[in-house]
C-alpha cells in the first residue's frame, strides 16, 4: 500500500500478478494455471478470460489496499504498509473459487487422496498453502473476491459476451 498510495504507483494494482518471489512459487504457479486456466479460458473465450483475470486482480489489490489501511489505522503498525499483495497465486486462488463457486453443489473435487466438497475446496487449498508458506493476507481476499464473483455479486461490471465476441473477431481488437 505505501508504494501505491504514498508513491501514486497505481500500476502496481494491474500488475501485481506478473511479479513472483522465487522460480518455484513461478513453477508451481504456472502447473496450478494449466490445470484450471486453460479449461476455464476454453469455456469462455480468449477475451472474457483476460476481463475476468484482470477484474479479479484490480478488485483483489483494491480491497488488499483498503483492509491493510483500515488496519494500519488500527493498530498504526507500518507492517501493514509494507505488506504485499503480489504473484499469481492471489489470482489463482481467486479463479479456482470463482469455479467452484459456480459448480454445481453436490460435486467433490480431489486434493492428493482426500475429495473435498467444491463449495470448501478453495478454503482447503488456502489452509494448505498457510500452513506451508504462512499467512498471507492476499490470498484470502483473493479467494473472498473469487467467491463474489461466483456467486454474482461482482455482475455488475461484467463485460457481454456479446462485446468479448466482437473484440475476438476478424475486425476486433484482439485479432
Amino acid at each position: 500500500p505505501y508504494f501505491t498510495l504514498f508513491r501514486f504507483q497505481l500500476y502496481r494494482v494491474i500488475t501485481s500478478p506478473l511479479v513472483c518471489s522465487s522460480i518455484l512459487n513461478l513453477f508451481f504457479a504456472f502447473m496450478g494455471f494449466m490445470n484450471h486456466g486453460v479449461k476455464l479460458e476454453q469455456s469462455m473465450g480468449s477475451a472474457l478470460f483476460g476481463v475476468l483475470f484482470f477484474k479479479l486482480t484490480i478488485f483483489t489489490n483494491l480491497l488488499f489496499l483498503v483492509v491493510s489501511i483500515l488496519l494500519y489505522g488500527l493498530t498504526n503498525n507500518d507492517g501493514y504498509l509494507a505488506g504485499v499483495s503480489v504473484g499469481v497465486w492471489t489470482v489463482l486462488l481467486s479463479i479456482i473459487a470463482t469455479e467452484c463457486a459456480q459448480a454445481p453443489p453436490n460435486s467433490k473435487r480431489k486434493l492428493f487422496f482426500l475429495e473435498i466438497p467444491v463449495l470448501y475446496y478453495p478454503l482447503v487449498l488456502l489452509a494448505l498453502f498457510s500452513l506451508f508458506a504462512g499467512f498471507k493476507l492476499a490470498y484470502c481476499l483473493g479467494v473472498a473476491v473469487g467467491y463474489l464473483q461466483g456467486f454474482g455479486k461482482l455482475d455488475r461490471w461484467k463485460v457481454k459476451v456479446e462485446t468479448a465476441r466482437k473484440w475476438e473477431s476478424e475486425r476486433g481488437c484482439l485479432r
